[in-house]
């Protein structure tokens, strides 16, 4: 239960990626154009565009899969991660977010080359999209750490006893080694030679 927030965050991202990737591979002509058009990023040129390319549909397509990719796999590192297990989910998250932020770039640059309306504006709200999950992710990684984590034993007037624990062993060891240095017992009277 502690990792819902995480499992619905890759769901999702992996879902519009792959929708995205779908809407790319679909139609023969203009398929980067419907990308373009579902984020909102309209042309303010008539007639073919260089986006209508095939070259740059396929370049496209295999950005947006390899997103979407990465998001399942994320997915299902974090779904499978044992307790004890490793940072893999983590790993695979950066990237996830990395290749998701990338695909948005591209997109943006794209538009604005195409003198597209919004192509600012639609990258951005992603982008920043992006950045909300991933800090989301992170901070409920963050409080699952914190939870997992042993608590201080405490008095029951509500005091940790660690640190008194061990400011009084550090004091006992100060004065030892001031007795010592000093030739004087421990009792604080002469040591007799």
């Amino acid at each position: 239960m502690k990792k819902i927030l995480c499992l619905f965050v890759l769901a999702f991202w992996s879902a519009f990626f792959g929708a995205l990737a779908f809407i790319a591979l679909t139609d023969d002509g203009g398929a980067a154009a419907l990308v373009h058009r579902a984020l909102d990023i309209d042309p303010r040129v008539a007639g073919p565009t260089p986006i209508d390319s095939p070259f740059y549909a396929s370049v496209l397509a295999f950005g947006l899969i390899l997103a979407a990719v990465l998001f399942v796999w994320a997915l299902l590192s974090a779904l499978f991660e044992r307790a004890e297990g490793t940072r893999d989910a983590d790993e695979l998250a950066r990237l996830a977010f990395g290749a998701g932020t990338g695909m948005m770039m591209v997109l943006m640059a794209a538009g604005a080359a195409i003198g597209g309306q919004g192509a600012f504006v639609a990258a951005s709200i992603h982008v920043a999209a992006l950045t909300v999950s991933y800090i989301a992710m992170r901070a409920e990684a963050r409080r699952a750490a914190e939870a997992a984590m042993p608590s201080p034993q405490t008095h029951p007037d509500g005091l940790s006893q660690q640190p008194a624990v061990r400011l009084m062993a550090l004091g006992a060891a100060h004065n030892s080694m001031l007795s010592k240095l000093s030739g004087r017992s421990e009792a604080g009277g002469e040591r007799q030679s």
